[in-house]
Formats: structure tokens, C-alpha cells, sequence
């Protein structure tokens, strides 16, 4: 797998490094007016380079080459997770201590850090999609689940800060309760790791 991960890192370095600089500013700015979403620009900044690699072989082909390459599917399936999951904990840590600088607030930070992690393990299901349809239908995939993951947060986060419709400041107020954003990042994971069993399931059985 560490080949895997060196490959797809020195293919998309510059395009990593040039996502967190641009990810930064964005981050302050929502510190400052929702320290709730502050978390999510660093860390949607950031897996993109390991969502554009996987759309990526759509013109490559590369996935159906993986057969003849002397690695088990499972570990080229587990490398394109664990190269998001890296880039996804970077952006984490960066807009964690940006937020709780900005915020003055750590338990605000970890809050605004852990919707992040709940709604980028949702968008995860970009995995077992591609593998079972194809890369060639990327756009689309992407498209479909991003709306999907959007409905989904938007629907936990004003329906939650409604239950706090009068207690003054609701962002403030729910910024206070690391369960806000603890059930939503268990929430992320369980289904991360549905799409990780999915996907290895999936493409094990592909005819490649």
C-alpha cells in the first residue's frame, strides 16, 4: 500500500499544497462568522486531490490494470481510503487549531472539527459508487452524492439548532455541546466504514 500512497501523493503534491494555502483565509473567515462550519473548507480543500485521482482514472484506465499488478484488490481499494482519510485528518488539524485560536475555544473547535469528519465520511460513498459503476461516470457519481451528503448535514444542522430556537444564540449555545457534533462524526464513520466494506465487496467481484 505505501507504494500506492507515495504514487498518489508526489501525482497530486502540488495540487495539496495548493488547496490548504487557498483553504486557510476561507477557514479564518468562517471562524470569525460560523466557527460550526469553519472546519468543513480545509478539509473538503483537501481530499480533493484523492477524489480528482479517482476520476482521474477515468481516462487512465489505471483501475483496470490493478488485476495484473502483483497487489491484492483489497489493497488498492484500502489506499484510495487511506489516502483520503490522511488528507481529510490534515485538513482536520489545521482548521482545528485555527478555530479554537479564532474561537478562543477548544470544545468549539473539536465541535466544528467533528461535523467536518461527519460530513466528509459521508461523502466517502463517492467509493463503492465509482467501483461499481465505473470512472467514466465520475461526474455524475460525485455530483449525486454530493447533493445527498449536503441534504443530509443541512437537514441535522438546522433541524438540531431548531431545537435551540430559544436559548438565545443558537450557534453559540450548540458550539457549547461536543455531542452536537459527536453523533454526526459517529454518524460519518459508520457509514466510512459501510462504504470501505462496500467497496472491497464490490470491487473484488469486478470484471476489470
Amino acid at each position: 500500500m505505501k507504494g500506492y500512497l507515495m504514487s498518489y501523493y508526489f501525482t497530486n503534491k502540488k495540487s495539496i499544497y495548493t488547496y490548504l494555502l487557498l483553504s486557510i483565509p476561507i477557514c479564518l473567515f468562517f471562524s470569525f462568522s460560523n466557527p460550526l462550519i469553519a472546519s468543513f473548507m480545509p478539509m473538503i480543500f483537501l481530499v480533493s486531490p484523492a477524489t480528482d485521482n479517482l476520476k482521474d482514472e477515468k481516462d487512465s484506465k489505471w483501475m483496470y490494470f490493478v488485476s495484473t499488478l502483483p497487489y491484492s484488490r483489497n489493497t488498492y481499494v484500502a489506499s484510495h481510503f487511506a489516502f483520503y482519510s490522511i488528507l481529510a485528518l490534515t485538513g482536520m488539524i489545521v482548521s482545528l487549531v485555527i478555530n479554537a485560536i479564532v474561537a478562543d475555544s477548544i470544545v468549539t473547535g473539536i465541535n466544528s472539527a467533528m461535523l467536518g469528519i461527519g460530513f466528509i465520511a459521508l461523502y466517502s460513498l463517492i467509493f463503492p459508487f465509482t467501483f461499481k459503476i465505473g470512472a467514466e461516470k465520475s461526474n455524475v457519481i460525485f455530483m449525486i452524492v454530493s447533493i445527498i451528503v449536503v441534504i443530509v448535514f443541512f437537514v441535522y444542522y438546522f433541524g438540531l439548532l431548531a431545537l435551540f430556537s430559544g436559548s438565545g444564540d443558537m450557534i453559540s449555545e450548540v458550539s457549547k455541546n461536543l455531542w452536537y457534533g459527536g453523533t454526526f462524526a459517529v454518524f460519518g464513520l459508520i457509514v466510512m466504514l459501510l462504504s470501505f466494506i462496500t467497496s472491497k465487496h464490490v470491487f473484488k467481484h469486478k470484471a476489470l
